[in-house]
């Protein structure tokens, strides 16, 4: 018969490894899905914002403003 003695902290350390490492997992997946829709829906809105503006946008560069100039109006 083989006998550990163990602290208390280091026995349910032990125990919940693997699920620590599974539940790690898991976040970084639903994290980085996240991030990915996060920045979709941004360009999506930066999307629309310009489109609305295409005409100002036009206007201001034809009759003489630069590119810096106009995306900060």
């Amino acid at each position: 018969m083989k006998v550990d003695v163990l602290r208390e902290t280091e026995y349910y350390e032990a125990q919940s490894k693997q699920v620590s490492k599974l539940l790690e997992i898991v976040a970084t997946t639903v994290g980085g899905i996240m991030a990915v829709g996060a920045l979709f829906g941004a360009l999506n809105t930066m999307y629309s914002a310009v489109s609305t503006r295409t005409v100002e946008i036009a206007t201001l560069r034809a009759i003489g403003f630069g590119a810096f100039p106009v995306s900060f109006r």
